[in-house]
């Protein structure tokens, strides 16, 4: 039940974990196992795990700049997020927006032989 969680793009192993002690559940139990009941319960922890006193530095969008609450974005809606986030970025003009324009590492890794060879070109002209 644990690593099935996992898998769900969005839930880490420590939300994971959190959600499965909350509820006293096995962590090494087969979510097809469950009952409809326990599975509906899951799902609605996991969109919203704050109302259940899950606490708030598990959540993956803390103080959201949009609605100004902590939120928990799973899926499609998290990678569209992110995307979004990139993108305001480098319309600032921000130092991590220019990199992120670039293809280049934006939090401050070396760029030693791990970027690709077209970036290479691109940083000699």
């Amino acid at each position: 039940l644990l690593y099935a969680l996992k898998r769900v793009l969005g839930v880490g192993i420590s939300l994971a974990n959190a959600i499965i002690k909350k509820l006293g559940l096995k962590p090494n139990k087969f979510l097809g196992l469950l009952d409809k009941e326990q599975i509906t319960k899951i799902d609605e922890m996991i969109r919203s795990p704050t109302k259940y006193g899950i606490p708030p530095w598990l959540v993956n969008r803390r103080r959201d700049k949009l609605v100004g609450e902590d939120r928990h974005l799973i899926g499609s809606a998290l990678t569209l997020q992110i995307k979004k986030d990139i993108e305001q970025m480098i319309n600032l003009g921000s130092w991590k927006g220019i990199r992120h324009s670039k293809g280049l590492k934006a939090r401050g890794q070396r760029l030693g032989r791990t970027r690709p060879r077209s970036i290479i070109h691109h940083l000699k002209r």
